[in-house]
């Protein structure tokens, strides 16, 4: 298949796919013009995503600094109704590298329009917001990461993406 991403069902409800855009070389959290974009201009350079019926996560990018793994994610909620969204309810997952290696999860947080980072939000059909999450023993030849999320929204899923340097 050439062209478009790769869709994959799962019994689960969830959908993988394959973006076929690239990542830039520095793909550190946007600047403040694109954390503050409106909603309804379609994101670039999302390397993954993942769709379930509470929204759909796309993996923006992920970066190294110093020792640590950061990847970024794009949260858009899908379904009808507002509901709150807190860091510490299954936004916990493992970065597993190229070399096999698993990472552990240090720290995530939603960054806000203002670039503040928040431990929960409120986000109604159609809004979306980024999410950090951040992953230890980093280490400068790491170029793939693969992040597993074994509980969010009750599904395990998998997104992957390249590891650019920070400069």
């Amino acid at each position: 298949m050439t062209g478009g991403p790769l869709r994959i069902a799962f019994m689960t409800g969830v959908y993988l796919c394959l973006a076929t855009a690239s990542i830039p070389q520095t793909v550190g959290l946007p600047d403040p013009k694109t954390l503050s974009m409106a909603a309804s201009q379609p994101l670039k350079n999302l390397a993954g995503c993942c769709g379930t019926g509470d929204g759909q996560l796309d993996l923006y990018g992920c970066y190294q600094k110093r020792d640590i793994l950061v990847c970024n994610f794009v949260f858009t909620r899908t379904a009808g109704r507002s509901a709150t969204f807190k860091v510490d309810e299954g936004w916990h997952s493992t970065l597993v590298d190229n070399f096999r290696i698993g990472h552990p999860f240090l720290r995530g947080y939603f960054v806000n329009g203002r670039g503040q980072y928040v431990d929960s939000v409120l986000l109604g059909s159609g809004d979306w917001i980024w999410v950090t999450e951040e992953f230890a023993q980093g280490a400068s030849d790491i170029v793939t990461a693969r992040i597993v999320f074994d509980r969010l929204f009750g599904s395990h899923f998998d997104l992957t993406g390249p590891v650019s340097a920070l400069h």
